[in-house]
């Protein structure tokens, strides 16, 4: 009998290790084994590439992504070449399009009336009439919007050879002119989103009357009702979110270029504006 319940125990034991068998050599027939440190370390080196090429990894998300991440934006610019080509034809053509939209679709016989009566009060009335009709005969939306670019383009080099300059404070510094020129359009983009802004207002509300202060709804003059007839309009007119905005994107700008601390980028960036604004308002006083 005990030879018998031995001989019965035996084949259970011989099933259940042939299954143990099959059990273990189960995972390595579906999928081969990794090794758990390098699986380790693929997972914590996996993110960083992504963060910093995969996000910002054209023109284009640069331009979307400035808006969130300046820091990521300036510090990826710095290490390309040619982005700037997108950022000199976005911020030229919505900074245009607005003026260009605006004198296409007013009516240019109250608007020169307007225009003269304001800059031209004490000239004769035929004086005001001969003024008008030049301003009827002339295509002031091309002109004006062609004197923007220029004024762009002429502006942001002389911000450029500013910054070209003054961050030679960094003795690691080693940016040129150029490098310098092709920041500016990115710090400036302020003129383009804005100028989106201005021409999604003339386009809902414009018409042949539409006051010129709308083409400036965004800055300090239209939000305290500063009217044109005030010598303090165009001071307040400069003044505004995009220009603010550029400040603010110089200065990150600046700290992720050179190794400046915080307080002379802050003051590099505002210096400009500061010294601009603050002589045009010392003249208007005296």
């Amino acid at each position: 009998m005990e030879d018998n319940k031995h001989n019965e125990v035996k084949p259970d034991e011989n099933s259940s290790n042939e299954e143990a068998h099959n059990e273990a050599q189960a995972p390595s027939a579906e999928a081969p084994q990794q090794d758990p440190q390098k699986t380790e370390a693929a997972a914590t080196e996996a993110p960083e590439p992504v963060s910093q090429s995969g996000a910002i990894s054209s023109p284009f998300t640069a331009l979307q992504a400035i808006i969130l991440k300046p820091n990521s934006v300036f510090s990826t610019l710095k290490n390309t070449a040619n982005w700037s080509w997108v950022a000199f034809i976005f911020v030229t053509f919505f900074s245009v399009l607005p003026t260009w939209l605006y004198f296409n679709q007013i009516d240019m016989v109250w608007y020169s009336e307007m225009a003269v009566n304001l800059q031209m009060p004490d000239v004769s009335p035929s004086e005001k009439a001969q003024a008008m009709q030049m301003m009827q005969n002339q295509a002031i939306g091309t002109f004006t919007a062609f004197f923007v670019a220029i004024g762009a383009i002429i502006l942001n080099a002389i911000f450029a050879f500013y910054l070209s300059k003054i961050t030679q404070m960094d003795e690691d510094n080693v940016l040129s002119f150029g490098d310098w020129y092709g920041f500016t359009w990115w710090a400036t983009l302020p003129f383009a989103f804005i100028g989106i802004l201005n021409t999604l207002i003339i386009l809902m509300f414009g018409g042949p009357q539409m006051s010129p202060e709308y083409l400036s709804v965004f800055s300090l003059a239209f939000v305290l009702g500063i009217s044109m007839e005030s010598g303090w309009f165009g001071w307040a007119q400069g003044i505004g979110l995009d220009s603010l905005w550029i400040i603010y994107l110089t200065a990150v700008g600046i700290s992720q270029w050179t190794k400046l601390s915080s307080r002379q980028c802050t003051i590099i960036a505002v210096a400009p504006f500061a010294i601009i604004w603050g002589v045009w308002a010392f003249f208007l006083i005296i």
